[in-house]
Parts: C-alpha cells; sequence; structure tokens
C-alpha cells in the first residue's frame, strides 16, 4: 500500500486521506483520472449548454419569420395543446358533441351593454363565453367619438371612420416577443375592421357641408379577455356602438348669395341623428375542423382548425 502526498489527490479527497491501492504507477494513474473526472464533465455540461444556445437562436429565428397571421393564431387564438386533446376536440365535432356540449353551429352565451360610457357618443361592450360567475370568456368594450373635419380632396362628399383595436397585455404573456406579437394582432384587427366598416358604412350621410365640413368617427376598442373567437366578438361590439351613436344635429346657415356657408349646432340631444348602420354586417367567422364547419369556436378548437372564413 502506498500513501500518496496531497499534491496528487483530488481536493474532495483531501480531507479524509484517502490511501489509494496499488502500485506507484498504478496509484499515480487511478488519481490522475479521478482528478480529470471532473474537468471532463464540466466539459461535457459547457458542449450541452452550447447546444441548448444554438436551439434557442434557431428557434428565436424561425420566431421572427412568422407572417402576422401566424402570429394572431400564436399569439391570441390559438393554444399550446397536446395531440391528445386536439385528438379528442376533432373527434367531438365530427360527432356534433363538442367539448362544452354545444353543436357545431351553436354560439356561447351573448352578454351586450350599451351605452356604457356616457362621455362618448356611442358605447358597446360584449362579452362571449362569460363563465357561472360572471367572468372569463372574450370581453370588448368598442366606444366612439365623432368631430368635425375636413374631407379630403378626392372623396368631398363623404366623411371618415378611424378604426383601432387595442388589446390588453396579459393576454401575450406566453409570447416570446410580447410587443412585437401585440402590435402585430392590433394591426391585423384594426385593418379587419377599416376593411369591414368602409366597404359597408354610408360614409355619405357623415357629410355636412360638401367639400367643408364632415363628421369623422373614431372607433376604439379594448379587448379585454379572450377565450376564441375574438373577431367576431370585436366586430359586435363595434356594431352595438355604431347603433347606439347619436350625432348632433347641425342646422346649415345659409350666406348673402342664398347657399349655406356655416351652420350651427342644436343642443337639444332629443334631436341627436342615428348613424345608417343598414348595411354594416357583423362578422361570422368558420372555423373548419376536418370536413366541418364550426361557428364561435374556443381556443382549443382554433388550435385544430386549418382554414377560417370570416
Amino acid at each position: 500500500r502506498l500513501c500518496l502526498p496531497s499534491s496528487t489527490v483530488p481536493l474532495w479527497h483531501r480531507r479524509r486521506r484517502t490511501v489509494l491501492p496499488g502500485s506507484g504507477a498504478a496509484a499515480l494513474r487511478h488519481a490522475a483520472a479521478r482528478s480529470a473526472a471532473p474537468v471532463l464533465a464540466s466539459a461535457a455540461l459547457r458542449r450541452s449548454a452550447a447546444s441548448v444556445r444554438r436551439a434557442n437562436r434557431r428557434r428565436g429565428a424561425d420566431e421572427a419569420v412568422l407572417t402576422r397571421r401566424q402570429l394572431l393564431r400564436r399569439t391570441m387564438i390559438a393554444t399550446s395543446a397536446a395531440a391528445t386533446e386536439k385528438a379528442f376536440a376533432t373527434l367531438g365535432v365530427e360527432q356534433n358533441i363538442r367539448n362544452d356540449g354545444r353543436d357545431r353551429l351553436d354560439y356561447r352565451d351573448l352578454a351586450v351593454d350599451n351605452g356604457v360610457l356616457p362621455q362618448a357618443h356611442g358605447s358597446a361592450r360584449v362579452t362571449v363565453g362569460r363563465d357561472l360567475v360572471g367572468g372569463g370568456g372574450t370581453d370588448a368594450l368598442a366606444a366612439v367619438k365623432a368631430e368635425l373635419a375636413t374631407p379630403a380632396q378626392e372623396a368631398p362628399g363623404q366623411g371618415f371612420v378611424v378604426v383601432s383595436v387595442d388589446c390588453a397585455p396579459s393576454l401575450f404573456i406566453h409570447a416570446n416577443n410580447r410587443r412585437d406579437a401585440r402590435d402585430d394582432v392590433n394591426a391585423e384587427l384594426s385593418a379587419a375592421m377599416g376593411r369591414l366598416l368602409s366597404s359597408s358604412l354610408a360614409l355619405e350621410s357623415l357629410c355636412v357641408m360638401h367639400g367643408r365640413f364632415a363628421w369623422r368617427l373614431f372607433i376604439d376598442v379594448m379587448v379585454f379577455s379572450t377565450a376564441g373567437n375574438v373577431l367576431d366578438v370585436v366586430s359586435m361590439a363595434v356594431w352595438s356602438a355604431l347603433s347606439t351613436t347619436r350625432l348632433p344635429k347641425l342646422v346649415p346657415i345659409k350666406a348673402e348669395a342664398g347657399f349655406p356657408d356655416d351652420f350651427e349646432l342644436d343642443s337639444n340631444q332629443e334631436n341627436a341623428q342615428p348613424l345608417d348602420i343598414e348595411q354594416v354586417p357583423i362578422s361570422v367567422t368558420l372555423n373548419i375542423i376536418k370536413t366541418e364547419h364550426v361557428v364561435d369556436a374556443a381556443p382549443l378548437e382554433e388550435a385544430c382548425a386549418a382554414p377560417r372564413v370570416s
């Protein structure tokens, strides 16, 4: 038996004064191998950490090239679900029995509160899928404010509509880049509602005086929570807010030449005029799962859907 000096013994063995077996050369090789073990382990850990960092960079690059519609699906509408959950939901849709007991063409409970913001010209709050205690679901609040502006030169007899949709930051807690994901979703929803209203709302009815004065409508929507079907709920909130909007009556004032030159405001609220929204539609989104169509989809059903038609 040979007792090696402390300089050849690993640090964690010095306090115990380990006695190594074998001859001197064998003992030295044994001690060297024992002392090299932590070095090899640390090198393996560094290689593993480097591979993890490379994978994260590749995943970050993949996230950077996502389109806006993919971000909309991954951050708000779709949720991370296991394959078994998706298979279960798909099977229920095929048998016309969804997870919450609805048929394929059934909507969840809908709650509409009109006139919730008295300082606005029109407002409404719409909630779909609220639970028994009054929380959850997809909740959106829309408000309409109006101001007078000069019509555009290319459309002197029409008014303006400006739509802005803002989603709560708490809806993006699982997104890798919360700010960019939120901005993309807000832009996508705002553009969708802008296209819907510009092609359906009677902009001519917003003209007060040809070429001089017209109403500009600012429609602001806030999405507080989401449980699927965000676009349709936003559309319902906007339509309800427009249906309650009342604009002050403007009385034209004729100039000496006999044509209207200015106007005066009628302060009587009873004479306020409603908007012409007969042609304004409400968005209805059909989610196609396998060969079936589903309306008012829950987040898990949206994760199972391939194409959507609104």
